[in-house]
């Protein structure tokens, strides 16, 4: 039985329980993103080896994308995959980032409302648009991820630089209860 959390550069991650993965905003290629920056430090996985992985366990892989910056969200790599792949994504009010996403080829697309639990295997996965509760001075479409398993929460911030609403933290602490948390954030918080 194998669990485990895989860095594979800047947000992009692998969740790993019990042969079921979650790839979250995958970034593995060398494009640039807003034409000017290469993710750092590079992707350890070949774009091609982890697309042929991700395409080969479909049944039992998905993808996890929080927003859809070029850092987080890779059309190169995000081509390369199956129609079919299973992509979970924020409902956002906007639909332009929906709309990259149905670009590169993925149709099966689950909307996330707002701490809305949805299952994937062993994993338990939700969404909060966090910034739009702060403040009207940052993107609407940005949000962070919770992915629960029977070991661990696992709270992935991406790019929301602003403090947890108390609506957030009361369901944090309800589904932690006496588990791990973890907590990421490309940008430290």
């Amino acid at each position: 039985m194998t669990k485990a959390i895989h860095f594979l550069n800047h947000t992009s991650m692998m969740f790993e329980f019990d042969n079921w993965y979650l790839l979250m905003d995958p970034w593995p290629t060398s494009g640039n993103s807003f034409d000017g920056w290469k993710a750092h430090p590079p992707c350890f996985l070949n774009n091609k080896i982890l697309s042929a992985f991700m395409n080969a366990s479909k049944n039992n892989s998905c993808l996890i994308i929080s927003h859809a910056h070029d850092d987080h969200c890779d059309d190169e790599f995000l081509k390369s995959l199956s129609k079919d792949t299973k992509v979970f994504f924020p409902d956002y009010p906007s639909k332009g980032s929906l709309k990259r996403l149905k670009n590169n080829g993925l149709q099966n697309v689950v909307l996330l409302a707002d701490l809305q639990n949805k299952s994937f295997g062993p994993f338990q996965i939700s969404s909060y648009q966090l910034r739009s509760k702060i403040t009207n001075d940052n993107s609407e479409d940005d949000s962070l991820f919770i992915i629960k398993t029977s070991d661990y929460l696992f709270i992935h911030a991406n790019d929301n630089s602003v403090p947890f609403t108390d609506e957030l933290i009361d369901f944090i602490e309800t589904e932690a209860k006496d588990q791990k948390i973890y907590f990421a954030s490309q940008t430290g918080i």
